[in-house]
């Protein structure tokens, strides 16, 4: 049983940076920002493995398009998290989604969440491989415990996995059309 102030005790959260890094109006990373996010993640439980990409800025984003494409398919293939969240949206994930091993990416199962520019991710994958995801939170969306019960509502399965509940972005039963936008809600 969970501690409802720490409901994601025990799992592993991978963070992936596939777009623009948190940026001061001076233009170095906001560490600020940075701690408050993952503190966040911390406080409900999460063991949060960063990837490279969380830590590096180059114009903007959360480092170059070569690493963070390289760290998006790690946290999806590679580390044993229960869940990959994206750290933000904003603009760059189109950029590196020729670079993502799919085939790889394809043959895992651990669940992503994320929304806004990371959109882009989530309907290729869905494109290229018939896995879904979740339009969900993002790392900073952690910071305000009102979205903390999150519009992620993660479950342990049977092997200590996480699934999400709700609205996948994916094809709708029936009638194949795609879902986007903010697909989950509260309610699961």
């Amino acid at each position: 049983m969970t501690d409802s102030a720490r409901p994601f005790e025990g799992l592993t959260l991978a963070v992936a940076a596939p777009s623009r890094q948190w940026v001061t109006n001076e233009g170095g990373i906001d560490w600020a920002l940075r701690r408050r996010a993952f503190s966040a993640a911390e406080a409900l439980g999460f063991r949060v493995r960063e990837l490279e990409g969380t830590y590096l800025e180059e114009a903007r984003f959360a480092g170059p398009d070569a690493v963070r494409a390289g760290d998006l398919t790690c946290a999806l293939t590679e580390l044993d998290a229960d869940l990959v969240m994206a750290m933000r949206g904003g603009y760059g994930c189109g950029r590196i989604l020729d670079m993502l091993d799919w085939e790889r990416i394809g043959a895992a199962s651990t669940p992503f969440v994320g929304f806004s520019d990371v959109t882009a991710f989530e309907l290729a994958l869905l494109a290229r491989t018939g896995r879904t995801s979740w339009q969900g939170p993002t790392l900073r969306d952690l910071i305000d415990r009102r979205s903390q019960a999150l519009r992620i509502d993660v479950a342990v399965g049977r092997h200590g996995r996480c699934r999400c509940r709700g609205r996948p972005l994916g094809r709708q039963s029936g009638d194949d059309r795609l879902v986007g936008g903010h697909a989950l809600d509260a309610s699961g």
